[in-house]
């Protein structure tokens, strides 16, 4: 059985302006980062990217980093490609834009009969990636983790803007292990004091029983 189940929104095609004028084109996304990083600990990993299959080999991707990981790749007409430029040799400072998003993953896409995993991590970059169909969805299967920016972070006019994620009160329930920085747990509860937000967050989650991490 597998430990982890990772989907992201792709194998994020980064292309980075660096300050000295370098130009760096790379695979990211969360799936790869934390993909691999686990699979190189050690535990048995699967991963669902989402990309333009004829533009992106993302099996080798992968196993270029992690030779243990199992890859279950899914087409979409486009890869998820944004660039980064950046202002100052610390890459502190930065401008983010997108060209282009995947089709929103679906549930009769998932190979659940070749998956059996003790968790469920939803790592999109933007919304629109993972439906709201997917949480209870997995959650049915696994425990479930999510990355809230793909709840909140949403692609207009080709950059990045934040939003409240409506149906967040129906669905938190389902989570098991929630990851937030600071300033979308405060979109999330209105509130500015971290205590607070935990707080907020902890109580809707634990709603309808789920157990909050």
């Amino acid at each position: 059985a597998y430990e982890i189940t990772c989907r992201d929104s792709s194998s994020d095609v980064c292309s980075s302006d660096l300050f000295d004028g370098t130009v760096v084109q790379a695979v990211g996304g969360a799936v790869y980062y934390s993909g691999c990083a686990a699979a190189n600990m050690g535990h048995k990993i699967a991963v669902l990217p989402k990309a333009d299959l004829s533009q992106l080999d993302v099996t080798a991707a992968f196993h270029e980093k992690a030779p243990s990981i199992s890859v279950f790749p899914l087409n979409s007409p486009h890869s998820f490609v944004t660039k980064n430029v950046y202002h100052t040799a610390d890459r502190e400072r930065r401008t983010s834009t997108v060209d282009s998003l995947i089709a929103p993953y679906t549930t009769d896409e998932v190979p659940v009969d070749q998956i059996d995993a003790a968790i469920w991590h939803l790592a999109g970059l933007a919304g629109g990636d993972i439906p709201n169909e997917m949480i209870p969805f997995a959650a049915k299967h696994a425990m479930v983790a999510i990355d809230v920016q793909t709840m909140l972070r949403w692609v207009e006019n080709g950059g990045m803007v934040y939003h409240d994620w409506k149906e967040k009160k129906e669905l938190l329930p389902y989570i098991r292990f929630l990851k937030t920085d600071a300033a979308e747990a405060e979109i999330l509860t209105g509130l500015t004091d971290r205590r607070s937000e935990e707080r907020r967050v902890g109580k809707e989650c634990r709603s309808r029983g789920s157990a909050w991490h």
